[in-house]
């Protein structure tokens, strides 16, 4: 039994392994059961003979969402290198830009990918400005479509533009933006899936020339007189005044094409700009068009001045045109000869005879007087002389100028004029002008200005401007003390004095001197210097006594203001003078054999500050003693208490 059993558990297992094996190969070939020989298979299920290439399901499948697509960084399609130029063309052309695409392999590794809704179009700028664009906008939409590419698929596109007429010369580039999906089969799932992409492809144009339109214009005037070897003009006319003359101007275009141009010439009322009379309204010559180096000549009939002068003349011409759509001007000229030109007679030039101030005098109350004083009333007097020789001076007006004067003005009722109806030749004339001084004016010269203006009898006016000074003071007071005498002066001894004196006037007082006279004589005059306003003076000084006795010597004090006048006042000074003592037996030794003249120690014969002195040191010695006896009577007091004291305080 258990043989058997052993038997059929192997048997089993046999038949497990089997069906683990087969089953895989179910699988493979479908779950469909096939059917048995006896019975034939139905037409539908029959397979080919040969298996074909699987292609991409038509019917889309939603893919799975479990598969991430990176997209590449590599455009889809690429230009291709086919030896295509660049196109180029000027304002006004169509030009053709031909894009020659292919798939790109990187992109689109085999057959199972494929580009499909694919459109390529210009971009073109917003603001549609033509320096990014150069082309006319003239169709609605420039998008192109393209049929479905796969691997090794190829494709030439083409756009038509026209250059605009507003562009200018130069190479641009011309982007286009292409936007396709890419399809890509799934073997795993049996799906396919979707990309979307967008790239750019550009291409270069090149602009040949400007636009008729593009405001780009010639730096330089375009318009020029041609050159002699390009119109076989070599000479310049020779003109007379008078004379009829057609000028011919040959006229060449330097820069580009110009349209509604006029040329005219400038006429100007100089004879040496234009020298031609001026006939017509308009001299103005048009043309519609000019073409870059064209040549053309202009004609003008003219009559040359009667008053033209000799020499070269220039003759201007101004155009006006646009160019490129921009109005712009420039000017060109030639020249002309002048020969037996008009020459101006010389005319002698009348002038006015020549009239002028000769010499001034000043009066203060009907005295005449070298300079003012602060707070004078004067009166000024001018003399004229009209220094013609046949001429008389007509008309003629003297005013006076105190603009710059600093301190002088006119009178109150005065006038700042004076009127002489005639001067003959080589005559004078006097005027008189009324001047205050004013009170806090500045010492020094003031200066007045003289207007003058006459004529001829032939009523050509003459004019003169002179300036005269006229010197201002200010009154000098000088306040000067009664003088100071030290000690009791004698004959054979210098006597000290001391004058002081006080500056009380405005003006300062200059080089201040003082002189000794009647009696009194100094080795040499005291000099003081210069005594500001206000300021004091406190000379000492020493004078030699002449005299014997009492008697009243003079001090002179000099001085003088800024205009160098001089001013002198007289000062008594009293003097009581004793005679010269004889020279004492009893000298003093000093030291060896010297003598001291007993002068220096004669009773009654020492100054002032050695009296000062002696009494001093008297009042010194008095002081001591008297301070020396305090001190001893309170020293004796001292000694008596304290003896007092020791005898237990008995009295004695």
């Amino acid at each position: 039994m258990s043989e058997k059993l052993k038997k059929i558990t192997a048997l089993m297992l046999v038949a497990a392994l089997a069906l683990a094996f087969a089953l895989p190969a179910f699988a493979e070939n479908g779950s469909e059961t096939p059917a048995p020989e006896s019975t034939p298979a139905p037409e539908e299920t029959k397979e080919p003979e040969s298996t074909p290439v699987p292609t991409i399901p038509v019917t889309d499948q939603k893919p799975n969402t479990d598969i991430v697509v990176i997209p590449s960084n590599a455009n889809a399609l690429v230009l291709m290198d086919v030896g295509a130029q660049s196109p180029k063309g000027n304002p006004g052309d169509v030009v053709t830009i031909v894009l020659p695409v292919a798939v790109n392999r990187e992109y689109l590794p085999s057959e199972r990918y494929m580009l499909r809704n694919i459109t390529v179009s210009p971009k073109i700028p917003k603001d549609a400005s033509v320096s990014n664009w150069p082309f006319d906008l003239i169709n609605a939409s420039y998008t192109r479509h393209l049929d479905d590419m796969s691997y090794n698929s190829t494709a030439e596109i083409y756009y038509d533009f026209r250059i605009s007429e507003f562009a200018k010369k130069g190479v641009y580039p011309v982007n286009f933006e292409v936007s396709a999906t890419v399809w890509r089969y799934d073997d795993v799932n049996g799906t396919s899936i979707t990309e979307d992409v967008t790239f750019n492809l550009c291409v270069y144009v090149t602009l040949m020339g400007n636009g008729s339109e593009s405001g780009v214009t010639t730096n330089f005037g375009p318009l020029q007189i041609a050159a002699a070897n390009q119109s076989g003009v070599f000479e310049s006319p020779i003109l007379k005044p008078k004379q009829n003359v057609t000028l011919r101007v040959p006229i060449v275009n330097k820069g580009g094409e110009l349209k509604n141009v006029t040329i005219s010439p400038v006429i100007s009322n100089s004879l040496d700009e234009f020298p031609f009379i001026a006939e017509n309204v308009n001299y103005g010559r048009y043309f519609e068009s000019w073409a870059t180096g064209m040549m053309a000549y202009v004609e003008y009939n003219f009559t040359v001045s009667y008053y033209a002068t000799n020499g070269n003349k220039p003759v201007k011409f101004l155009a006006t045109y646009y160019e490129n759509g921009e109005p712009q001007q420039c000017t060109f000229s030639t020249y002309v000869y002048i020969t037996n030109g008009y020459v101006a007679p010389i005319e002698k030039a009348e002038t006015a005879m020549s009239v002028m101030v000769s010499g001034y005098k000043l009066f203060v109350n009907g005295a005449e007087v070298s300079g003012l004083m602060a707070g004078d009333d004067a009166t000024v007097r001018l003399t004229l002389i009209n220094n013609a020789k046949k001429d008389t001076s007509l008309k003629n007006v003297a005013t006076l100028s105190l603009a710059n004067s600093n301190g002088l003005t006119l009178t109150v009722g005065s006038s700042d004029a004076a009127y002489v109806s005639a001067i003959k030749p080589g005559e004078t004339a006097e005027v008189e002008f009324n001047v205050s001084v004013k009170r806090d004016a500045e010492v020094g010269s003031s200066t007045v200005g003289v207007n003058l203006t006459y004529e001829n009898s032939d009523s050509i006016a003459g004019k003169a401007t002179q300036t005269i000074m006229i010197p201002i003071s200010q009154p000098m007071d000088i306040a000067i003390d009664a003088p100071i005498v030290y000690g009791t002066p004698t004959q054979d001894s210098p006597t000290s004095i001391n004058l002081n004196m006080v500056n009380m006037g405005r003006g300062k007082a200059l080089n201040v001197r003082i002189l000794a006279l009647e009696g009194i004589s100094m080795a040499e005059s005291y000099y003081g210097g210069d005594l500001l306003p206000g300021g004091t003076l406190s000379a000492d000084f020493q004078v030699n006594c002449t005299k014997i006795g009492e008697f009243t010597a003079k001090l002179l004090v000099q001085y003088e203001d800024a205009n160098g006048q001089q001013y002198t006042q007289e000062v008594p000074v009293t003097l009581n003078v004793g005679e010269a003592k004889p020279a004492s037996s009893d000298a003093v030794i000093i030291g060896g054999d010297t003598d001291v003249d007993s002068t220096n120690v004669r009773g009654g014969g020492l100054p002032w500050w050695a009296w000062l002195l002696i009494v001093l040191a008297i009042a010194a010695i008095v002081i001591i003693a008297i301070v020396s006896s305090k001190n001893k009577n309170k020293k004796f007091k001292d000694d008596y208490s304290d003896i007092s004291g020791a005898n237990g305080g008995k009295k004695a």
